[in-house]
């Protein structure tokens, strides 16, 4: 695949200002979208399928990502320190494209979402306290996300509508879903 793309994408990114939310301590947390380009014209992105042993949204596809901490300077601190906790990927292989818009999920968390490549190659070691499986969206979907499907759930009496991905046998939906979006609106937006 031609990088050339990725790098209007990452442009995009670096000149983006982000929405952001208000939020308290307990309920701030931020993720990252990790792509890799470290194989021979092989690019994917990283989510992580989490642990059913968690309190919070377990078993559920997501992005490597977690709450703010106290010793967390800054969010995207706070998206390193979980990628490393997570995947095992140390925060300096990490180069850090830019935010995109604060997302706020049903449960009350206001997540920031970062997106950035890995440096190097790096050995993915998944906690598995954490992380039941690491996926990787293939490269073909990064720029035509050909499994986006439109969900339907009941809220309150209220029918609703969202975005939901396929990948394989997993559902991705909720937060993840709607980051997903706005990422895929760098990646398909012409200049």
């Amino acid at each position: 695949m031609n990088p050339d793309p990725l790098k209007l994408v990452r442009t995009r990114l670096g000149n983006y200002v982000p929405r952001t939310l208000d939020y308290d301590h307990s309920t701030c947390s931020a993720v990252i979208a990790i792509l890799d380009f470290t194989l021979p014209a092989d690019i994917g992105l990283f989510l992580i399928r989490r642990s059913l042993e968690l309190t919070h949204h377990r078993g559920e596809i997501g992005f490597p990502g977690g709450r703010c901490e106290a010793g967390d300077n800054r969010k995207v601190d706070t998206a390193l320190r979980e990628l490393k906790e997570e995947l095992s990927i140390e925060p300096e292989k990490v180069d850090v494209w830019g935010r995109l818009d604060d997302v706020k999920t049903n449960t009350g968390f206001i997540i920031s979402p970062f997106v950035g490549s890995l440096r190097e190659k790096a050995d993915i070691i998944p906690d598995p306290e954490e992380v039941a499986e690491v996926l990787r969206l293939p490269p073909e979907d990064l720029f035509t996300f050909p499994h986006r499907i439109q969900l339907t759930r009941v809220v309150a009496g209220v029918t609703r509508t969202f975005p939901g991905y396929r990948l394989g046998e997993h559902l991705i939906w909720g937060a993840t879903a709607r980051i997903i979006d706005k990422f895929r609106m760098f990646m398909v937006q012409s200049d």
